[in-house]
């Protein structure tokens, strides 16, 4: 079964659309039909297929809008109707995780916004620098004529763009900090800092030999890239442990015991959760402990909940639902983590390549020009 391809314009679910589906829900459309009637104008796609006739398991199993929580929201839903019961208990879930997806979106957004700002202003600097210089008579633009005018533009330009590589990629590692904080995501490769120095350095002492200052800079900006590089960001579909527990939990209060709830959404979980749910589910038809069926995988915290809730005969809907909602602080705070990390590290790229670049643009034809008019006047 091949997955639907994600749009590329992302189908975006909004507040409401939440609040017609569960007025829908409330007066007893089945999930299909209200998710069909609450998506026609936010969603066409899914909608069209709804309305098709392609059953809500399918349309979720193969579901990628682009909106995470719109996949959620079917997801829930899906395994609400598989159930039988539960489908506006699945909205409000879904309710509530979007609103600390959206907190987090904005904790980002503010939290990023020097580096991004940054990241502006090395774009538009070597245009201002231009127009600065024709303002002041367009003469010393005839410095990057000559031969040191060349060597310093692309100077200049190399360390512009080093700075601006920089500073958007703090960004992207900010935003990126949340995603990789999801038990099912794991952490990225180390990065060995200390081989990096020691190759480096040979290299930047011998290019500051050769080629002087802005060429040990321009060696030590690439290197110093190369070294801090991280493995690209995950992307909305990696992860998903938080909207697996709460899948679970949809499962578990619509009246489905473990085995069940485990194998309903085994088909529609995130697709990095699917395989140890359908793994959890097979273990605990063969006799396994719940405790031990998912003990071995990212998702042991699930297990644990369930294994708890089976020993004391006490229901785990509302534990579960707790259990994601702090895999979502993690988040949260890891990506606040990474926000204030950027803000700091934003002082090197900076001082080291923002700074000097501006420099590099605009003293050197500013000297050409005024030794330039010395030597006239002695003349």
């Amino acid at each position: 079964m091949t997955r639907r391809r994600a749009p590329r314009t992302a189908e975006v679910i909004d507040a409401s659309a939440l609040v017609e589906l569960r007025a829908a829900l409330v007066a007893g459309a089945s999930p299909a039909a209200a998710l069909a009637a609450a998506a026609q104008p936010r969603l066409p796609s899914l909608s069209r297929a709804l309305r098709l006739g392609t059953p809500l398991g399918r349309v979720a199993a193969e579901l990628a809008t682009g909106d995470a929580r719109a996949d959620l929201l079917v997801r829930a839903l899906a395994v609400a109707e598989h159930a039988g019961a539960g489908a506006v208990d699945a909205v409000d879930q879904v309710r509530r995780a979007t609103r600390e997806e959206r907190a987090v979106a904005r904790l980002l957004a503010a939290r990023t916004t020097q580096a991004r700002g940054t990241a502006v202003v090395l774009t538009v600097l070597p245009a201002g620098v231009v127009a600065l210089l024709t303002v002041l008579g367009g003469a010393p633009l005839a410095y990057y004529a000559t031969p040191w005018g060349w060597v310093t533009g692309l100077l200049a330009l190399a360390l512009g763009g080093g700075g601006l590589l920089a500073a958007r990629a703090l960004v992207a590692r900010a935003g990126a900090a949340a995603a990789r904080a999801d038990p099912l995501v794991g952490d990225p490769p180390p990065r060995r800092v200390g081989r990096a120095v020691w190759l480096l350095a040979p290299a930047v002492v011998a290019a500051a030999w050769i080629g002087g200052l802005g060429i040990a800079l321009i060696v030590a900006g690439a290197g110093a890239a190369l070294a801090l590089r991280r493995p690209a960001a995950p992307t909305a579909e990696a992860g998903g442990a938080a909207e697996a527990i709460e899948l679970v939990g949809v499962a578990l209060r619509a009246g489905l015991p473990p085995v069940a709830a485990l194998a309903a959404t085994a088909t529609v979980a995130p697709p990095l959760a699917r395989p140890h749910l359908a793994t959890a589910a097979r273990r605990l038809r063969t006799g396994r402990p719940t405790g031990e069926a998912l003990a071995d995988t990212p998702l042991a915290a699930l297990g644990a909940v369930l294994a708890a809730g089976e020993r004391w005969g006490a229901p785990s809907g509302d534990a579960l639902a707790d259990l994601a909602d702090e895999l979502r602080a993690d988040r949260r705070a890891a990506a606040e983590h990474a926000a204030e990390r950027a803000q700091l590290l934003l002082i090197f790229p900076t001082t080291l390549l923002t700074l000097p670049a501006f420099a590099l643009a605009l003293l050197p034809p500013m000297l050409w020009r005024a030794l330039d008019g010395l030597g006239r006047i002695l003349a």
